[in-house]
């Protein structure tokens, strides 16, 4: 997964919304969700689950966001390496 790729997680993670997501980005929604599927698909694990509310982390995608964190600098400071079992 490239770096890109990554921040497009962590901003759908945080932003808990596709389209949200896809305004802070800067790009529109169906290449935004097609690069999330295609992730879950490539690492083989569900990373969101998906509300009528938009969505929420699944136990992988937190492991992810905590790794992703931890890469980008923005860690909380609990950890001291990432957890290496999804990057």
């Amino acid at each position: 997964m490239d770096l890109r790729h990554l921040r497009y997680f962590v901003v759908v993670a945080k932003a808990k919304t596709i389209s949200r997501a896809a305004i802070r980005l800067h790009i529109s929604r169906p290449p935004l969700t097609c690069q999330i599927q295609q992730r879950e698909e490539d690492l083989g694990v569900q990373l969101f689950n998906r509300t009528p509310r938009g969505m929420e982390l699944a136990p992988a995608g937190e492991l992810l966001l905590e790794d992703a964190q931890y890469s980008f600098g923005l860690g909380t400071g609990h950890r001291t390496q990432p957890t290496g079992g999804i990057v």
